[in-house]
């Protein structure tokens, strides 16, 4: 039984053939998709063993661990971060024992699993926590080396390389995943990923997933056109397609093979498979590359290209009659249910009422809780279309992915909707449907991020969508803030992004507003809620209840104190509302809660219609 040179070692003298995808090999095999696959090393190793095993017949001198998604974050969505340690260890074991001592054992890290910032939630010092114990949990198990895969975000990939840097001393391969025209998903070029990792210290660097064995050698090419060290490349074996109710691959294994010469000849080192691909198509791959000496070092060249960052956004008090009136006017905005079902007549008539008592400005509400409603995209097209009023649309990032929620924001503006309020939402379990999962990990500044690459006319990705947009986002601000030089911080930091404007949930105190407003800053345009109390009962409910709205206990009082407390409620609603022109950008009013027949004479005992007809306000 041979023993392998040091990788480092072996890395010097030419092609090394990694092993496929192990995932994918499992589900062909059985496992359902929505499995923990990195679990199956604890509760079926034998198996795992086996599918090691085979890779290693077909020739593979590497075989990556299965412990591609088993980080804390990852596993804790299955309530399994308490097993990181021993997962990672197991996988570690199960491949060592399936080489017998014929391979290289490659510990295999994926990537987060959600945004970082700006884009997401989590921070650069819980990103490098997250790899650095997966990665000392692999060179515990005994790996021989760490292969960090299916990297989108360039800020990811170099924490990642950090901590396994940071982590042990191990030779560390780094791939990060590429789009059609050759730029990483998040808008980068290979050149500058090779860069990148030649500058962070990693061994190899290469791509893998995403894309198919023949674009695979164009983005070696362009990325051997800067390496100074081993080029490593790992593709799909064609894209997916759902057969049966399981994931399957198209390319064969003999056109695999033929891609492998050709993609070490274009410049890679390290060359094997992703997803789709199997023990079969490995061996057509060790067959093909058997003949290939080694892979071309060529010369350095200088590369320049242009990058397109798109067009100047459009001036944003052009992009819609809200735009152009935030910060001149005082706005008057009304907050509007949406429908349970799919009959909008009762909010058209409740609508129409509102735009014949000079109401222009509707605001959209309930979007944000995990209830089922009607999508507001519609209603809000309706409303514009059919009754001349604007709309602000509020959006969330809970039910959809990237590429889904971008779907959403093209659909948005083909249909005349241009203000979007971005803010979080409830978390999906805690509405009417307790067992769904919510499936992006986008937070709001990654929203208008995207928002604001779209007024450019690109996506996220940076691919062009042809002409700009005219978005106009809004975010979320909480004067109630703990902290709310934080929470200042972060409200700077999303319209440094992009947002035009901040909108608060109702207040009740004059004085929170103003503090929360003077954090900001009298250049941040403010839209303030102010919403009628009914009762003692109803104040302390969305003083305990609610998220982001704290009623003050002298509010509360008032309430308790007085003979007639829907009177005395409409009463404080109005002495803010009158106070609001004079210090805040606009306000959204928000009628009693599923009483439409009593909204119209809420709003005029508030003194709305005096506030409608307040003149232009000074710049």
């Amino acid at each position: 039984m041979r023993r392998t040179p040091p990788f480092s070692e072996r890395l010097e003298r030419g092609i090394i053939l990694s092993d496929g995808a192990i995932g994918t090999y499992l589900h062909e095999r059985g496992v359902p998709m929505d499995r923990c696959f990195a679990e199956l090393c604890l509760t079926d190793g034998a198996a795992i063993e086996a599918v090691h095993r085979e890779y290693a017949d077909a020739g593979a001198e590497i075989l990556t661990t299965n412990s591609y998604g088993a980080n804390r974050l990852q596993l804790d969505r299955q309530g399994l971060a308490g097993d990181l340690r021993r997962i990672n260890i197991a996988s570690a074991r199960l491949a060592r024992q399936a080489s017998e001592r014929r391979c290289y054992v490659a510990g295999s890290v994926g990537p987060l699993g959600a945004a970082m910032v700006p884009l997401g939630r989590v921070d650069r010092e819980e990103a490098l926590t997250i790899f650095r114990e997966q990665v000392e949990a692999l060179a515990e198990g005994g790996v021989d080396l760490i292969v960090i895969e299916t990297i989108s975000d360039l800020e990811e990939f170099d924490v990642a390389l950090l901590a396994a840097r940071e982590a042990c001393d191990l030779p560390v391969v780094i791939h990060k995943t590429f789009t059609e025209d050759g730029r990483t998903l998040m808008g980068e070029l290979p050149h500058e990923v090779v860069a990148r990792a030649a500058a962070a210290g990693a061994t190899a660097v290469g791509a893998n997933c995403t894309v198919g064995p023949q674009r695979m050698v164009d983005i070696v090419e362009r990325m051997a056109e800067r390496s100074e060290i081993p080029l490593s490349a790992m593709p799909t074996a064609g894209l997916p397609r759902l057969v049966d109710g399981q994931v399957r691959y198209h390319a064969e294994p003999d056109y695999m093979g033929h891609y492998a010469r050709r993609i070490a000849e274009a410049g890679a080192t390290i060359v094997g498979a992703c997803c789709g691909s199997t023990p079969a198509h490995i061996a057509a791959m060790a067959r093909e590359l058997s003949t290939v000496v080694s892979s071309p070092r060529r010369a350095i060249v200088a590369v320049t290209e242009d990058v397109d960052k798109g067009t100047e956004p459009l001036p944003a008090a052009e992009r819609s009659r809200l735009a152009g009136r935030l910060g001149k006017e005082f706005i008057a905005a009304v907050d509007i249910e949406l429908p349970r079902g799919h009959d909008l007549a009762e909010v058209m008539s409740y609508a129409t009422q509102l735009r014949d008592m000079g109401v222009n400005t509707l605001m959209l509400s309930d979007a944000l809780r995990a209830r089922l409603f009607v999508h507001p995209l519609v209603v809000a097209y309706r409303l514009q279309e059919d009754l001349g009023m604007e709309c602000v649309l509020p959006y969330h990032t809970r039910d959809k992915n990237v590429l889904g929620i971008q779907s959403d924001l093209l659909a948005a503006h083909v249909l005349g909707v241009r203000n979007l309020f971005v803010s979080l939402s409830d978390p999906a379990n805690l509405g009417d449907y307790p067992n769904t999962r919510t499936l992006s990990d986008l937070g709001a500044n990654g929203l208008v991020r995207i928002l604001a690459a779209m007024n450019r006319g690109l996506d996220l990705a940076e691919n062009t969508i042809g002409s700009p947009t005219a978005f106009v986002p809004l975010v979320g601000g909480d004067p109630n803030a703990e902290d709310l030089a934080a929470e200042a911080a972060r409200i700077h930091l999303e319209l440094e992004s992009g947002a035009l404007g901040v909108v608060t949930p109702p207040q009740f105190d004059v004085g929170c507003v103003e503090r929360f407003c003077a954090h900001l800053g009298v250049e941040v345009p403010v839209v303030v809620g102010v919403l009628p109390l009914r009762s003692p009962d109803h104040a302390d409910y969305l003083h305990n209840e609610v998220p982001g709205i704290s009623v003050p206990e002298d509010v509360r009082g008032r309430l308790r104190k007085s003979d007639d407390p829907p009177r005395e409620g409409l009463a404080m609603a109005r002495e803010l509302l009158r106070s609001l022109p004079d210090l805040v950008a606009g306000t959204h009013v928000v009628p009693p809660y599923r009483m439409r027949d009593r909204a119209f004479d809420a709003l005029e005992a508030m003194g709305l219609c005096d506030v409608l007809s307040v003149g232009p306000r000074a710049l």
